[in-house]
């Protein structure tokens, strides 16, 4: 993690902060929408090289898989006996 002096989205002053790969990120999709997390949601840039990495995407839920118990409860009957 290092220090660096970004621009405030708000006041428009420099201000001191500690960086991440992940807070960079953010920041600078932060500047490039002019602070607005909607516009970076919506984000269609998929030109841009952080664009996989934007934050404040909507995440979808994957379905959880529902495995076959009854196959699993039939090995363990074989390890009984």
């Amino acid at each position: 993690m290092i220090t660096h002096e970004i621009r405030d989205i708000k006041t428009g002053k420099l201000k001191s902060v500690k960086l991440t790969r992940a807070s960079a990120i953010k920041y600078f999709c932060l500047e490039c929408c002019g602070g607005d997390r909607e516009c970076i949601r919506n984000c269609e840039d998929q030109n841009c090289p952080l664009y996989p990495f934007r934050p404040f995407k909507i995440r979808v839920k994957k379905p959880q898989k529902k495995g076959n118990l009854k196959g699993k409860f039939e090995t363990l009957e074989l390890f009984k006996g």
